[in-house]
């Protein structure tokens, strides 16, 4: 009997390799099969397609995809939304859309829930993706979406709250607005086309991140009111390559002065209407190279009156300007612009080492000293997302982790065992100095560091039961915390 059952296992097995088949070890488990996305239906669980799906239009609840940390499984396929205009709308939290193409746009618009979380992974949407809605209130406030996109190709991007953008192909803006919520914006190896700006923050709550290492083309990056790092980008053939807004902020609400509203370093701009544009606020301006420019390199305005509030002027609008590398511009290489024709600008801080040569306009260079073109080789500092800390931890080697295309020194202007003053956003500055000096200037970066504010730990054993009526006492009010503050 023995023999009977080999030889029954061992003819199975031929058999199922001559039909091209891998051969199932003995008791071994099948992988279960996801259940197929059908339109209509709410999925209870991981999802996938095994074939292209074409859905009418999903702009209702009754069409709505997606529950709370599920995934959908393209398989590579197309899910088509067959009405103009419509669109994948998620209406839970936390959903993922994985490896294959959607036709229309996707919306997570949260009815359900306020924070809507959506990540895109290999994704080509011909559409816009588009999470909260800062335009409209919710029964929890406004509506506010966290969005993470990675290595896909999307039509455009329209977010409210937090959103990850990186190694992605975009074909229109990345827009942020924002309600109360600290919104932050991640915008790093991106490729992006056309849009009269490719990346928007519009001036609600003071939107703040990065927007590094991407290539620009046809339009130019724009923040209004936004605090953040815009470094390492390639700009072409925009109309104003960086423009920077500063002024919509309230002199009233608390914003570090002792640090750049916006940083702008590294970049490479050419072929735009004006290369970099700030418009009041706080900013830093070094270390980019502009050229052709149809107007001015770099063009800084300040309003005669902004508030009625004098330490607003006195606080919160400056600008440094240092390093920067402008040729062949078809104005001034820096045109600084006071509050009247006759009144130099206030706070304007010349950083040095600015070069220009070839401008069209006399002087090159307006309440900036720029000297002559410098032939040496400017090094490539990377020091591109770095690690946040807690309110009172020191600065260091996870902060401070810059690297350069060539050997040399680094000089950080808080150095390690340092401490930022506050919470909140704050920047950390890097000097290099090159070993090879004959070859390669010096060069500064700068990165933004998050100090997060640590939370309390309250202990507070159970009470003992009570009689109905008994007044509260202090053997029930008896919490305490590892830091001083007062219970209510």
């Amino acid at each position: 009997m023995r023999k009977l059952a080999l030889a029954v296992t061992v003819m199975a097995t031929i058999a199922v390799m001559a039909l091209g088949l891998p051969a199932q070890p003995a008791g071994a488990a099948r992988a279960p099969k996801l259940p197929e996305l059908q339109c209509g239906v709410v999925p209870t669980t991981d999802v996938i397609l095994s074939a292209d799906l074409t859905c009418p239009s999903t702009l209702s609840i009754g069409g709505t995809y997606g529950k709370a940390g599920h995934t959908i499984d393209l398989g590579g396929h197309t899910w088509t939304v067959s009405t103009p205009g419509a669109a994948v709308l998620i209406d839970y939290s936390g959903v993922t859309i994985t490896n294959g193409t959607i036709t229309g746009s996707v919306v997570a618009d949260q009815a359900q829930n306020p924070y809507a979380v959506l990540t895109l992974t290999r994704v080509h949407v011909a559409g816009a993706v588009t999470t909260g809605d800062y335009s409209r209130p919710s029964r929890f406030g406004y509506w506010y979406g966290n969005l993470a996109i990675s290595h896909s190709d999307v039509g455009a991007v329209y977010y409210s709250g937090y959103a990850s953008v990186r190694d992605s192909v975009v074909h229109d803006a990345i827009t942020v607005t924002s309600g109360d919520n600290d919104p932050y914006f991640d915008i790093v190896g991106n490729t992006i086309y056309g849009g009269f700006h490719a990346i928007r923050s519009l001036e609600i709550d003071h939107p703040r991140g990065t927007v590094a290492n991407n290539h620009i083309l046809g339009s130019g990056v724009r923040l209004d009111g936004a605090i953040g790092v815009v470094s390492g980008n390639t700009i072409e053939n925009s109309a104003i390559g960086i423009e920077f807004r500063g002024e919509p902020y309230s002199p009233f609400k608390p914003i570090p002065s002792n640090d750049p509203l916006v940083t702008i370093s590294g970049n490479d701009v050419h072929g735009t209407d004006t290369g970099i544009l700030v418009d009041g606020g706080t900013a830093l301006v070094a270390g980019n190279t502009i050229t052709d420019s149809a107007g001015d390199g770099i063009e800084y305005h300040q309003a005669a009156v902004v508030y009625p509030n004098s330490s607003y002027m006195a606080n919160y609008l400056h600008l440094t300007v240092a390093r920067n590398i402008l040729r062949r511009n078809g104005g001034h290489a820096i045109n600084i612009v006071g509050p009247t024709p006759v009144e130099r600008a206030a706070g304007v801080v010349d950083g040095g080492g600015n070069r220009a040569q070839n401008s069209a306009l006399s002087p090159q260079c307006i309440q900036i000293r720029c000297g002559p073109p410098d032939a040496r080789l400017m090094p490539t500092i990377t020091w591109d997302h770095i690690a946040g800390l807690w309110v009172g931890l020191p600065i260091g080697p996870e902060q401070e982790t810059a690297t350069a295309s060539v050997p040399g020194t680094f000089t950080y202007d808080l150095p390690p065992g340092g401490f930022f003053p506050s919470w909140g956003a704050h920047t950390l500055t890097v000097h290099f100095v090159p070993d090879d000096q004959a070859h390669y200037q010096s060069t500064d970066a700068t990165a933004w560091v998050n100090v997060v504010r640590l939370l309390p730990k309250i202990t507070w054993p159970t009470p003992a039961d009570i009689a109905y009526g008994t007044p509260l006492g202090s053997d029930q009010l008896n919490a305490t915390t590892d830091v001083p503050g007062t219970f209510t």
